[in-house]
């Protein structure tokens, strides 16, 4: 094959031959240990719902604990050897499934405030939140809500007792709306 002729076997590091060139094995090590990195940003509760090796959840958890630079690094390199091992398609997905999970989660949290600071500002805006979650408990939450807004004004940006219940009934009616029973 002629050097200058570049196709798609050459540019993912296969030649005719079925040789596999450094430089691709390079890079599909750094991908493992870049997705061994994100397994190392879970909690413990989501790791435990990945189905992964004992060495390689041994290797996680004392990465974990590892703070100084190259023994980190280190570390990651064997994370990311152990990687190979292991379902990495299953692993990705559930990781995306996560990432979906935790927008989720971020989109109700952004929703709660801005109704949570709606209400608090505007009147009206309990009988527009009233006809979005008709399931909602009108009378509590105006009671919430009155004593947000008696509070005196240097307390208002605080988060009070009273407010922290009031976003917590916001965020559960826009939970139940979100999911239907």
């Amino acid at each position: 094959m002629n050097k200058k002729t570049i196709d798609s076997r050459t540019k993912a590091g296969v030649d005719d031959d079925g040789y596999t060139s450094k430089t691709a094995i390079k890079k599909a090590m750094r991908d493992l240990q870049a997705l061994g990195e994100q397994l190392l940003e879970l909690p413990a509760s989501k790791l435990d719902q990945l189905t992964l090796s004992g060495p390689l959840l041994e290797a996680l958890t004392t990465a974990k604990k590892i703070t100084v630079g190259n023994a980190r690094r280190r570390q990651i390199h064997y994370i990311g050897k152990l990687m190979r091992a292991e379902d990495i398609d299953h692993i990705k997905a559930v990781l995306e499934g996560f990432k979906r999970e935790d927008r989720s989660v971020q989109k109700t949290i952004d929703t709660t405030q801005n109704w949570l600071q709606s209400l608090v500002a505007d009147k009206q805006a309990l009988a527009e939140f009233i006809r979005s979650y008709p399931n909602s408990d009108r009378q509590k939450m105006a009671q919430l809500l009155r004593q947000v807004q008696q509070q005196p004004v240097n307390l208002k940006d605080k988060h009070t007792k009273s407010q922290r219940q009031l976003f917590t009934l916001i965020q559960e009616t826009i939970k139940q709306h979100q999911t239907p029973e």
